[in-house]
């Protein structure tokens, strides 16, 4: 083997020490790094251009597979000790979190529940405007009727026109709106409440939804504000709940 400068040593693989004279880690990775750096230092300076050039290198060769090993070993140990540190960090910032996250769904599903509850109240109001404008409407036409009826064609016409106004009118009954509390906002959303596999169709809208992909029926219901009809899936209106930090 050709080399820039003949050396009857090519390496330095440090020996395995017994426990007792296992050095400090901070000095085996400095002497498994020198040893490293020789090793890699020299790699570029060999030519190969005989038989026995072929045969050294590849005697080289092992001698850099042991330093790959020796590195691995001295590295083992501490990455499973890392590991075990990280998987019990992480199981104790679990245990920490666990009743914090319970309270919170607990808080958001009470204020979503006081939402909902101010929304069913304001439908609720809402139908019942609308039933009083309906009887307004229909006492209207039984009194266009009679003025009819008594020959009173104008005082008719005029509490006709008021009935079909009242009959074709919306009635929009305006909530209380939402506290404004810094840091906490509220947005509608929808939740599935159950599917029945077997009468959801293949395809919804352009979407294929089969086999039943729940994240897929959700976006539909989304993009669709709650009125698409997917059959066998029963879902809710529901308020969502985004809490910020103080």
């Amino acid at each position: 083997m050709n080399t820039a400068v003949k050396e009857n040593v090519v390496a330095v693989i440090p020996p395995r020490r017994k426990p007792q004279e296992a050095a400090a880690p901070a000095a085996e990775e400095k002497i498994l790094e020198a040893g490293s750096k020789d090793i890699t230092g020299k790699v570029g300076s060999i030519i190969i251009e005989t038989e026995a050039d072929y045969g050294e290198a590849a005697e080289y060769g092992k001698r850099v597979k042991a330093q790959i090993k020796a590195v691995k070993d001295y590295w083992k140990p501490l990455k499973e000790n890392a590991a075990k540190a990280h998987k019990e960090i992480c199981a104790r910032e679990k245990e920490m979190l666990a009743p914090l996250q319970e309270a919170e769904s607990t808080l958001k599903g009470a204020m979503s529940s006081y939402l909902m509850e101010q929304e069913k109240k304001r439908l609720e109001q809402e139908e019942r405007m609308r039933r009083l404008q309906e009887a307004e409407a229909e006492r209207l036409l039984n009194e266009a009727v009679e003025s009819e009826r008594n020959g009173d064609a104008e005082e008719a016409a005029a509490r006709m026109e008021y009935a079909e106004t009242l009959a074709t009118a919306s009635t929009v009954v305006q909530g209380k709106p939402a506290p404004k509390v810094s840091g906490v906002s509220a947005s509608t959303d929808w939740e599935i409440e159950s599917i029945d596999v077997s009468k959801v169709p293949t395809e919804v809208a352009g979407v294929i939804i089969r086999p039943v992909d729940e994240a897929a029926v959700k976006r539909l219901i989304r993009m669709s504000k709650g009125s698409v009809q997917i059959p066998g899936v029963v879902y809710k209106k529901t308020t969502k709940i985004s809490l910020g930090r103080s």
